[in-house]
């Protein structure tokens, strides 16, 4: 599962055959990146998205259970939430936005959800 913006990872997990699902809130993201995996999917893995904002709880429940039906089970988590709030660079950040970035990457709730209801049968984490 791909949240966020990590088009290098994802198309790596693409080459070597895994079903990937992507979230993102937009659905031009989504529709992006599914039009980007699917030009170099030679390996016929699924590729899917959803629109999913990973800080909304009852948005998360749902996308794991479709998440659930399409896959059987979640493996990795390649988190990418967070990256697009502010457009500073580090410094120019301010401590605001910094929090905002570091607890959208570190404690979305799609991890806290998965990790409550046995969604996957093991996770790795990727930020």
């Amino acid at each position: 599962m791909i949240t966020g913006n990590h088009r290098l990872h994802s198309q790596r997990w693409v080459r070597a055959g895994a079903n990937i699902i992507v979230w993102s809130r937009s659905q031009a993201s989504i529709d992006k990146a599914l039009a980007y995996l699917e030009a170099i999917n030679d390996t016929k893995g699924k590729i899917t998205g959803s629109r999913v904002d990973a800080g909304v709880e009852e948005q998360v429940q749902k996308a794991l259970k479709e998440a659930d039906e399409i896959s059987g089970a979640v493996d990795i988590l390649i988190n990418g939430v967070g990256g697009n709030i502010g457009k500073s660079s580090l410094i120019e950040t301010d401590m605001d936005t910094f929090q905002k970035v570091l607890h959208n990457n570190l404690a979305p709730a799609a991890v806290q959800e998965a990790q409550k209801n046995n969604h996957w049968k093991s996770m790795n984490l990727i930020t």
